[in-house]
């Protein structure tokens, strides 16, 4: 094998290993019968942006509400999170999405984040 192509091989193998649904894969899962054991843990998004903390959790529903470094409370489905050790991971969540849920639950009490997802409006052509 050339050395070039072995580096593109390298390349293209780090490029796929370094996707978010892939990253969410290999943290170690978190079921609800053992939910209870996240309670306090610091919560790390995208970029490994620090967003808070573990405040509460509901085995039942499947959910965790995270308290934010500025006064935000969301929660979301544990089905977005991985555990790394003590800390918490959720790489699909922003400190953006964080807010935007906590806006959402103060509109609607209960308002769970499943998916986080960019929506783009773009102005009308007439």
């Amino acid at each position: 094998m050339k050395s070039g192509t072995f580096i593109t091989t390298i390349a293209a193998a780090t490029a796929i290993l370094a996707t978010p649904a892939l990253a969410q894969h290999l943290l170690g899962g978190l079921r609800p019968d053992n939910l209870n054991s996240v309670m306090g843990d610091s919560v790390l998004g995208a970029a490994n942006a620090e967003l808070g903390v573990v405040s509460a959790v509901d085995p039942y529903s499947g959910t965790i509400t995270i308290t934010g470094r500025h006064g935000e409370v969301a929660q979301i489905s544990s089905a977005l999170a991985g555990r790394d050790g003590q800390i918490l991971r959720v790489p699909s969540l922003t400190a953006g999405t964080l807010k935007f849920a906590s806006d959402e639950n103060l509109a609607t009490a209960g308002a769970i984040v499943g998916a986080p997802s960019v929506v783009v409006i773009e102005p009308s052509q007439g």
